[in-house]
């Protein structure tokens, strides 16, 4: 029977004050949250919460609009356990209280059904999204923070209304999630609580996606549908809900007032193709899938909770399915920066190897999901190859979902823009913006991990923490400037001398690293699955010294990448580059980077906040002689150009222009 090896570190014993991370999680602290807030109030998110709330106000909530405000509370709850904040946990209090007075009777926890559609209630599990997780991870940080128990006991009385309509029992509905997220929640909510149905509802809901008959055609032919994927639509009728007509259409991404994704919550009057049950995983059952397909988010939810049911209940059968999927997504589906999902249509997964750069929808809620099932993933064994995924994710395509002031967020991440692609305040589908938040708040979640035999380091980042190993409480003092700098120096603080095992990861990335322990060189060690292995009897100041080579390298994609044929991308340690217009004077299209280019670096503290650029001798397409022509015979002239660099995560927070990751080479 399989099992963890390993417990993650909660983020309320750990303090990050590095120079790279803590800068970003005060801003998100000071500028993001309360950002966030504000734009909730005056669009009427939680106005709509209150109980006097009528349909045709500003604010029309969806099926899952309260999604936003519950990862504002969990987020907000993950910054006063960090850093207490009387005012801020009165506004959390605040909206504890409405949501609490919004619970019906029963249990249920509504949407928009309360007001608008009550009768619709578990009509629709496929697209009304009514087994919604984030009430569940909300009350869980909201408990995990304060020690209050409103929300967490409005979380238990949803889930106790929700065992006692969904199951395999006799006279209960076998349907299951069309967004999944509701079955990692509940192994969170499980865990707090002891409460072994919660463990067992979420284990419910993995093993019955996609077994026969389809539940979701058994609901469709009790609304007195024809079953038919959902999803197949590709116009909007925007006189649908008035007229029941199927006249006027248009492209549903010209509808009005409609944000991403919105086309497949609108009525369906043209489908000119279908798209079957593979948008939300449901087309076989879980245990038979290997390859990622669909919605990207969707998909990391159930691949993250398959992850965490298997561990929880010993399942080989799913581990190896988790694996499976896992393989195929990071070696076939992933792009450089750990950004997933390339189209917009599904908001998702298409072929391997297809992974086009300008029209790459990447959104920035799938590679947050992508660090959760990375994180699961690692906790089973220790695995480098789980960490490198989760690290390039975070200094990527997760962190490239914010502006650098905290008030601008990206859906989509693209890996070239032709200057037209920025990130917006809001958006309609809000979803990315409290994602991001709740991610960069409890990154402490993810620096570490402890058991029995050892205390280890998955990400370097300055501060400390409190692990329980060997049978008592060791503190670590982590001192870093990575991932600018590859110097890593520990302090280790056990309470009495112990033996035990510390273990460092070596990114899959670097080839040359050094190791010291007080000070004496240690040269036999060698690493085990990523990870280096320093067992020791440790006392109280013990220090080790990690020097990690963080090379400039030249990345090619699998000749497969139709995309990336003949380019290279530049690569820095864990950080995936790209040039802008602003710095180069010239489209980024024409540069041509050679591969034996010599390529420099520099620390500029007065740029993007501060980050490493990297320069280097190209070239680039001379037109000064084409005289107007369009075509001519001949090669390209070429003349040299000096080319500059910044971390992609830092994109488009100065005067607009184009952008590439991958850039032509000469071979």
């Amino acid at each position: 029977m399989i099992k963890k090896e390993l417990t993650p570190v909660h983020l309320s014993k750990v303090t990050i004050d590095g120079p790279f991370w803590a800068p970003r999680i005060k801003i998100n602290r000071e500028r993001t949250i309360p950002y966030e807030y504000k734009i909730f109030k005056e669009t009427g998110r939680i106005d709509s919460l209150k109980s006097g709330w009528k349909p045709g106000t500003d604010f029309e909530p969806r099926y899952f609009g309260y999604g936003g405000i519950y990862s504002w509370i969990e987020a907000a709850s993950y910054s006063i356990t960090i850093q207490p904040d009387a005012r801020r946990e009165a506004l959390i209090d605040g909206l504890v209280k409405l949501i609490a007075e919004r619970q019906q009777p029963d249990g249920y926890m509504p949407g928009s059904h309360k007001d608008v559609e009550p009768e619709k209630r578990w009509t629709s599990l496929r697209d009304h999204s009514a087994l919604f997780g984030g009430l569940l991870e909300a009350a869980v940080a909201h408990f995990q923070a304060t020690g209050k128990r409103t929300l967490l006991e409005v979380a238990c009385r949803f889930v106790d209304y929700v065992d006692t309509v969904v199951g395999s029992e006799p006279g209960k509905k076998r349907g299951y999630p069309g967004h999944e997220g509701i079955e990692l929640a509940l192994i969170k909510l499980y865990k707090v609580t002891g409460e072994r149905r919660y463990a067992n509802l979420s284990k419910f809901f993995v093993d019955e996606r996609g077994q026969q008959p389809h539940y979701y055609d058994l609901e469709a032919r009790e609304r007195g549908e024809e079953p038919a994927p959902f999803w197949a639509a590709c116009y909007y009728d925007r006189e649908a809900k008035a007229t029941g007509r199927g006249e006027d259409l248009q492209p549903f991404w010209e509808a009005p007032n409609l944000g991403i994704g919105a086309y497949f919550w609108a009525p369906v009057r043209t489908v000119p193709y279908e798209i079957p049950y593979e948008y939300n995983q449901s087309h076989k059952p879980v245990r038979e899938q290997d390859r990622a397909v669909g919605h990207a988010v969707r998909a990391t939810y159930l691949y993250s909770a398959m992850a965490d049911v298997a561990a929880e209940f010993g399942d080989e059968e799913l581990r190896a399915a988790c694996d499976r999927l896992w393989n195929n997504l990071t070696l076939k589906q992933m792009y450089i920066t750990g950004g997933i999902g390339p189209s917009k249509l599904n908001e998702g997964f298409t072929q391997d190897y297809d992974l086009p750069n300008e029209t790459a929808y990447a959104e920035t809620c799938a590679a947050i999901g992508l660090v959760f099932w990375a994180h699961r993933m690692l906790q089973f064994e220790c695995d480098g190859r789980y960490a490198d995924v989760m690290e390039r994710v975070l200094y990527n395509g997760a962190l490239s979902g914010v502006s650098l002031d905290g008030e601008k967020f990206n859906y989509v991440n693209p890996l070239a823009s032709l200057g037209n692609h920025h990130r917006q305040e809001w958006f309609d589908c809000a979803c990315c913006p409290p994602n991001i938040m709740r991610l960069i708040v409890s990154l402490g979640n993810y620096v570490y991990s402890q058991s029995e035999t050892d205390a280890i380091v998955h990400l370097y980042v300055g501060g400390t923490a409190s692990l329980r190993v060997a049978g008592q409480t060791v503190g670590l003092r982590m001192d870093t400037r990575y991932p600018w700098d590859g110097k890593a120096v520990i302090t280790v603080e056990p309470e009495t001398p112990a033996s035990f095992g510390l273990k460092l990861r070596i990114p899959a990335w670097c080839t040359e690293f050094s190791l010291k322990v007080n000070e004496m060189e240690t040269e036999s060690l060698k690493p085990q699955r990523g990870y280096l292995r320093i067992e020791r009897e440790w006392k109280d100041g013990d220090r080790v010294e990690l020097n990690i080579s963080i090379p400039i390298n030249l990345a090619s994609a699998h000749p497969k990448v139709r995309d990336d044929v003949g380019c290279v991308a530049i690569q820095r340690g864990p950080l995936i580059y790209c040039i802008e217009q602003v710095d180069n004077n010239v489209l980024p299209y024409r540069i041509v980077l050679p591969q034996d280019a010599k390529l420099t670096e520099s620390f500029e503290p007065e740029l993007l906040d501060g980050v490493v650029m990297v320069r280097g001798d190209a070239l680039v397409e001379d037109d000064a002689s084409w005289d107007g022509k369009l075509y001519r015979a001949g090669k390209q002239e070429l003349r040299p150009f000096k080319v500059s660099a910044i971390p992609y995560y830092a994109w488009d927070n100065r005067e607009a222009g184009e952008m590439r990751v991958w850039i032509r080479t000469d071979s």
